[in-house]
């Protein structure tokens, strides 16, 4: 029996899918999903994703050896100790340490997934560690781009494709669906430039003018971590594959 291949191609379609027995994988590539693995590659010990910053300050409260971490507007709110950069992520801020974390797009996607069977991050950063999960699980798999303020983001968009490749590369009986196609095919036409893609992106445009041109630099390097984050109750782990 086939598995079907499905791409919310924007996280109000969350609300209409039923994900109890899929593989969820959302993406954020500028910059939440690319952020949290490599903090879980440098030795953080988990990441607690929650919606808004207050939730995020009064998580805080209650476990205040944790690293207060995230954006709005692209920067830390006052008072964090990390905002939403990956090139912060150092084993030397992170290591040993549980990560509270609040991002705009992101977080809010990954929260309303928790009904999933498995919910993974994703993003060019860890690729091929993602695809090596998707091509051993057994459930139907949906990719989540968290997009920007509601709507589809380009370079989320690109990398479902990318995943979507891949995937159907691994298990030539998947079936996927007309998001799944849309997204593979503007995959075909920008894989070459990776780097251009997310500059010339909306979003990584913004990101740009904002003095974030070195995370689109690294948001478009492939397989540099191999840590898979998965979504286990709260907080996110590394898979263990």
């Amino acid at each position: 029996m086939s598995r079907r291949l499905s791409v919310l191609l924007s996280p109000p379609d969350i609300q209409k899918g039923r994900f109890e027995d899929t593989v969820a994988v959302v993406v954020d590539v500028l910059r939440a999903t690319s952020v949290i693995p490599v903090g879980l590659a440098a030795g953080a010990t988990a990441f607690f994703p929650v919606e808004t910053v207050e939730q995020a300050r009064a998580l805080h409260a209650r476990i205040p050896d944790a690293l207060l971490c995230g954006e709005r507007e692209g920067r830390p709110p006052e008072g964090f100790d990390l905002g939403n950069s990956p090139l912060e992520y150092t084993a030397a801020r992170v290591s040993g340490r549980e990560l509270v974390f609040t991002s705009t797009n992101g977080a809010p996607a990954l929260l309303q997934l928790r009904a999933a069977g498995h919910v993974l991050t994703g993003a060019f950063v860890n690729a091929s560690a993602v695809l090596d999960v998707l091509g051993r699980a057994s459930e139907d798999v949906v990719l989540v781009p968290a997009g920007m303020a509601g709507k589809p983001s380009l370079e989320d968009m690109a990398f479902c494709g990318a995943l979507a490749d891949g995937l159907l590369n691994l298990d030539s009986t998947c079936a996927p669906d007309y998001a799944a196609v849309l997204t593979l095919g503007l995959w075909k036409k920008r894989q070459d430039d990776i780097s251009g893609l997310l500059a010339t992106s909306p979003h990584g445009a913004w990101l740009a003018a904002n003095g974030f041109a070195a995370d689109l630099e690294f948001c478009a390097r492939r397989d540099i971590v191999s840590v898979v984050p998965r979504l286990d109750n709260d907080r996110l782990v590394p898979f263990a594959r």
